[in-house]
């Protein structure tokens, strides 16, 4: 019958790795080890991404809404929201050549004549919105502020109420539509225009900065537009659809 095998003693270095010496003071409380909390860390670091992503979301959206607005105004050409322009728009489109403002003159004197020798006074013209749209285009370069501003579209249209001014513009990458009612007032034998509402792109614009818009194309508030001629002083004004009828005499009278 085979001997059972002796056992090799225990290596006391070992043990101690494995099992280190606790030394205990008399008198003391031994705390119990307790693990690390990851899952409070881990819960803390969701919720700073948490809000840091709701705060990229917040700031996202005002930039959007930003660029929507400002692409509404049609000044400026903003990826993805211009689509959403429409810019204003006029009451008609009138079609009309140029003409040079002593042609215009003449027009208006040779009716004039031809109402004194025919009628009696008051003397009256009538001018067509074909007429003043085409006197407008021959004379609008002079009124910009800067002359780097080119002319794509403008023109006057004359509504029972107003006369409507409608005039696409653009300089470099700068774009300015605006639509003007305006009221034809005589003064000092002239005429000039009261501004009653303006449009920049798709807004409106108040009256209070009706003439500040328009200032940021032309050269002076439209207010200050004064139309006069040497050998005609006008009396009075009447709108009709697509006609100034206006009560006329000459300087000297």
């Amino acid at each position: 019958m085979p001997k059972p095998k002796a056992q090799a003693p225990a290596n006391p270095k070992l043990q101690a790795a494995h099992h280190p010496p606790v030394s205990i003071v008399p008198g003391s409380v031994v705390a119990p080890v307790t693990a690390p909390n990851t899952a409070a860390k881990s819960g803390s670091a969701k919720d700073v991404a948490f809000v840091a992503s709701i705060f990229i979301v917040i700031i996202l959206i005002i930039l959007a809404v930003l660029a929507f607005l400002l692409a509404k105004t049609g000044i400026v050409e903003v990826p993805f929201f211009s689509r959403f322009y429409k810019g204003p728009v006029p009451t008609r489109i009138i079609e009309a050549d140029p003409i040079d403002p002593q042609d215009f003159q003449y027009i208006l004197s040779d009716r004039l004549i031809k109402q004194i020798q025919t009628t009696a006074p008051p003397y009256k013209i009538s001018i067509s919105e074909e007429e003043l749209s085409g006197a407008l285009r021959s004379v609008i370069d002079t009124a910009f502020r800067d002359q780097g501003w080119e002319v794509e579209n403008v023109q006057l249209a004359v509504l029972p109420e107003s006369v409507e001014f409608w005039g696409e513009f653009k300089q470099g990458y700068l774009s300015a539509d605006i639509l003007i009612k305006m009221k034809p007032i005589v003064e000092d034998g002239g005429l000039r225009f009261e501004t009653l509402g303006t449009r920049l792109g798709d807004y409106p614009v108040p009256s209070k900065l009706a003439d500040q818009v328009a200032g940021l194309v032309f050269g002076r508030d439209l207010g200050t537009w004064l139309i006069e001629f040497e050998d005609i002083a006008f009396q009075k004004i009447d709108m009709q659809n697509g006609f100034l009828v206006i009560s006329a005499a000459p300087q000297n009278q």
